[in-house]
C-alpha cells in the first residue's frame, strides 16, 4: 500500500513498541500509553527520520536483509524460516543451565560462550527494570552473573533506544538479544549508523507467538491476590519437574512482599490462541522465526521433547562461529543436539506459522475491502485458501485482542476483575464453537474462574 510511513503506522496502532524511531529521532521518546503498551510521541511534527528504522514502514523488508546478511554463508533457504545453515534442537547439560531458563538453557548458553571466548564485551537483553515504564525493560549485562539474574522470558512491553544510546559510543561489541521484528529495527538501525554496526556482533532471536501489553502480566497477579498496582516482579515460566514442559506455573510478587505461584493451566488467559492483549502489531508481523538474526531459539513444542519438563530448545543457526560453538560444545557433550528437519521446526511453532502467515492473508484481505491501511508485508491476500470458518477464527482473534485491552482497563478502573471476566464472556463462548470445543473449554475455563474468584475472597 502506499504512504508505507511510521505516521501511518502509529496512527492505524501498529507500532510494536521497540523504540527504534526514538533512537533515530532525537526529537521523539517512548511512552506507555493507557492500555499498557509503549508508543513513540514526536515532540514535533517531523517524524521522517523514524521512518526507514521502523520495522513495520521500512521499504527494507526481512528478505532484503536475509540476503545480504546470509545468502553467501548460508547454504539453505527456505521461505518460511529464511537462511540457515543448521537446524537443532536440545538443551544444555551442565551448569544449571536449563533449571534458570524458561526452555533448554540454549539462550544464556550461547551468550557466555561468546562473552568467556572474549567475542562480546556484554548482552542487550530485557530484564528487571526500574523505569517508570514497567518492571521489564531491555538493560546491558557485562557479566555472567548480570546475566544469570536476569534469565528466563518476559512476556512484557520494552523498548531498547535507551540502552542502544550507551552502547553506541562506547566501542565495545555486544549481542543483541530480541524477539523478530526488535531484530529487524536493530538491524535496519544499524544501517544507518555506522559506529551501532560496530557494536552489535551478534543478534539472537527468539521466536514470537505475540507480544503482550502490561496488563497480561497484571492479569497473572491480579488472580493470585496480587492487584495490578501491587504488582512488583513476575516469574512466568517456573518449571515443575516431573510433567510436561508446557505445565509450568507463574510467580507473582506485590510490594507487601506477599508471593503466589500457580499453574498458567489454572489461570485465565494463558491460553495463547485467545491472543488477549496482543499488541495490533503482532497480527501484522509474517516474520516468525527471526530471519535476521544469526541463531534463532524457542520451545521444542514437539511430541518427543515435551515430556521433558526441563524443556528443551529448537534452533536455527546462521552464524558459522555460533555454529562451531554448538557443535564443539556437542563434541565435549556439554550440549545434548539432535539434527532436525525444516518441517520439524515448522510443526513446533504450527499454530503460530497459521496465525501469523495464513491468518495474515485473511487480516489483509479484510483491512483492503474496508479501505483500511496497513502495512506493507510478503504474504500476500491470495497466498493461502482459507474456508470461511477459519477466516472467521482469525479475524474473531482481532477483536478478542482489541476488546481485552480496553475491558481490563475498564476492569482495574472498577477494581473489579469479575469485570473484566464477564465482558470477555461472550467472546470466548464464540471463538470456542468455531473451534469446535465449546462445551469442554466453556466448562474448564468456567472452573478456572470458580476457583480464581474463592482464592480472591481468601486473600
Amino acid at each position: 500500500m502506499s504512504n508505507n510511513n511510521i505516521s501511518n503506522v502509529v496512527s492505524g496502532g501498529y507500532c510494536v513498541g521497540c523504540g527504534a524511531c526514538a533512537y533515530n529521532n532525537p526529537d521523539a521518546q517512548m511512552a506507555k500509553d493507557k492500555y499498557g503498551l509503549l508508543i513513540p510521541v514526536f515532540n514535533t511534527s517531523n517524524s521522517k527520520a523514524a521512518d526507514a528504522v521502523c520495522p513495520f514502514s521500512s521499504n527494507i523488508n526481512e528478505d532484503k536483509l536475509g540476503v545480504d546478511l546470509y545468502s553467501e554463508s548460508n547454504p539453505h533457504h527456505e521461505k518460511r524460516i529464511g537462511y540457515y545453515q543448521n537446524l537443532y534442537a536440545g538443551h544444555v547439560q551442565v551448569d544449571g543451565y536449563r533449571e534458570r531458563g524458561s526452555s533448554g538453557g540454549m539462550v544464556s548458553w550461547i551468550v557466555e560462550e561468546l562473552l568467556n571466548r572474549g567475542l562480546i564485551d556484554g548482552a542487550i537483553h530485557v530484564g528487571n527494570s526500574d523505569s517508570d515504564n514497567g518492571i521489564f525493560g531491555y538493560k546491558i549485562s557485562h557479566s555472567i552473573s548480570e546475566m544469570r539474574s536476569n534469565a528466563k522470558s518476559k512476556y512484557y512491553p520494552t523498548s531498547f533506544n535507551q540502552v542502544l544510546e550507551i552502547v553506541s559510543n562506547d566501542k565495545k561489541k555486544y549481542a543483541f538479544i530480541g524477539i523478530p521484528c526488535y531484530i529487524k529495527a536493530a538491524r535496519l538501525l544499524c544501517l544507518e549508523h555506522p559506529d551501532l554496526n560496530e557494536s552489535l556482533k551478534y543478534f539472537i532471536g527468539i521466536f514470537c507467538g505475540h507480544l503482550k501489553s502490561a496488563a497480561f502480566a497484571e492479569l497473572l497477579g491480579w488472580q493470585q491476590g496480587v492487584s495490578p498496582t501491587n504488582l512488583v516482579d513476575i516469574d512466568f515460566r517456573v518449571k515443575t519437574p516431573g510433567v510436561d514442559a508446557s505445565n509450568y506455573s507463574i510467580k507473582a510478587s506485590s510490594n507487601d512482599n506477599y508471593t503466589s505461584t500457580a499453574k498458567n493451566s489454572e489461570l485465565y488467559g494463558t491460553d495463547w490462541g485467545l491472543g488477549l492483549f496482543k499488541p495490533k502489531a503482532c497480527e501484522w508481523c509474517d516474520d516468525i522465526s527471526a530471519e535476521t538474526a544469526d541463531v534463532v531459539l524457542g520451545d521444542a513444542w514437539l511430541p518427543e521433547y515435551t515430556s521433558d519438563s526441563m524443556g528443551t530448545n529448537v534452533i536455527i543457526v546462521r552464524n558459522s562461529i555460533i555454529n562451531e560453538l554448538i557443535k564443539t560444545a556437542q563434541a565435549e557433550k556439554r550440549l545434548i543436539i539432535d539434527h532436525l528437519g525444516v518441517d520439524k521446526i515448522i510443526q513446533s511453532q504450527a499454530a503460530n506459522y497459521r496465525h501469523r502467515q495464513e491468518g495474515l492473508s485473511v487480516r489483509m484481505e479484510y483491512a483492503e475491502r474496508e479501505g483500511v491501511w496497513h502495512p506493507r508485508k510478503r504474504v500476500k491476500t491470495d497466498d493461502y485458501s482459507v474456508s470461511a470458518k477459519r477466516k472467521k477464527i482469525y479475524l474473531l482473534r482481532m477483536v478478542i485482542s482489541e476488546k481485552s485491552h480496553q475491558h481490563f482497563l475498564k476492569a482495574k478502573q472498577k477494581k473489579s476483575l469479575l469485570y473484566f471476566m464477564i465482558k470477555m464472556l461472550p467472546l470466548e463462548l464464540k471463538y470456542y464453537y468455531l473451534n469446535d470445543n465449546l462445551i469442554k473449554r466453556t466448562i474448564k475455563t468456567s472452573i478456572i474462574k470458580l476457583n480464581i474468584m474463592k482464592k480472591l475472597f481468601v486473600r
